[in-house]
Order: structure tokens, then C-alpha cells, then sequence
């Protein structure tokens, strides 16, 4: 069994609603930048989204095509870099196929939910360790923790 050497860090407490409204926050800023409501958010292209609101207000770079690799026997489809404010996408997702969008594009909200959610609690973690032995790993925080995170990413996407 693994020792997590940080379990006694617990990601801030966020509820339901709180993570609903920030969500619905950044959709409200992206009609009030286009000027109209779409008639169906799920129809709207995350490349426009990410182009046109979230790396010009928010600075989150996104990086798309590279083998992100795997967690034991599970592909490692997307993951957000706190230090960087990078998003990466694996190669996986990056064909053009139909058959991919939707998967593409919850991975991208699940990652932008990590942003928005998890960085700052990230951050004072990892200034608590500046010799760099705090990483976002299942060495370093728990499973349940991990879980937490998670169970939040998913529902902001």
C-alpha cells in the first residue's frame, strides 16, 4: 500500500452550488462577450471558447497533441499544469472526428474545472514545499483527496 506523505492536506471545501455558479459565471461571460444567448451550450466549440475567452481573460494556455501516458492501466487524457496555467490535451483527443468532440471537450471543461477550483489551493501547497516534494501524484495526496478533486473537475464540466 502506498504512503501518501501530505494526507493531512484537504482540498478547500466547495459545494454543489458554488461550483455551479462558477461555471455559469464564465458561460454568462461568454454571452456577454458575444452578445446573445446560444441556443444550446453543448453545441458550441471549445476552440472558440478557449480563443475567445479563456486564454485572453483568463491566460490558461492550452497544449493539444502530446502522448500524456498512463496511470497504471488508465490513459491519461488531459491534465492541468497549476505552476504553468497550461492545459494539455493527449494526442487521443486530438483527432478530428465527430466521434471524439464530446470527449474532448469534457476533458477540456474537467481540466478548465481543475483550474478554476483547484489552483489556488495547489499553489499554497506547493509554497509550503519549495524543494518540490509536493506533487499532484498518488505519492503525494490521498486517494480520497484525489477523489475530491475529481468528483469537483466532473461536475464543473
Amino acid at each position: 500500500m502506498a504512503t501518501h506523505q501530505f494526507d493531512f492536506f484537504n482540498p478547500m471545501r466547495i459545494s454543489k452550488s458554488r461550483i455551479i455558479q462558477i461555471a455559469e459565471s464564465l458561460s454568462y461571460s461568454y454571452v456577454q462577450l458575444h452578445g446573445s444567448t446560444p441556443k444550446d451550450f453543448f453545441s458550441i466549440s471549445f476552440d472558440h471558447v478557449y480563443d475567445t475567452l479563456i486564454y485572453p481573460q483568463y491566460e490558461i494556455t492550452l497544449e493539444e497533441g502530446d502522448s500524456l501516458g498512463m496511470d497504471g492501466e488508465k490513459k491519461i487524457l488531459g491534465h492541468y499544469d497549476v505552476l504553468t496555467a497550461t492545459i494539455s490535451l493527449d494526442v487521443a483527443l486530438c483527432d478530428k472526428s465527430n466521434s471524439l468532440s464530446s470527449k474532448k471537450a469534457f476533458t477540456f471543461w474537467h481540466e478548465l474545472g481543475h483550474a478554476f477550483l483547484h489552483t489556488e489551493w495547489l499553489r499554497a501547497q506547493i509554497a509550503r514545499f519549495p524543494d518540490g516534494r509536493f506533487i499532484t501524484t498518488d505519492l503525494s495526496i490521498s486517494p480520497e483527496t484525489t477523489e475530491k478533486l475529481e468528483i469537483q473537475a466532473n461536475l464543473f464540466a
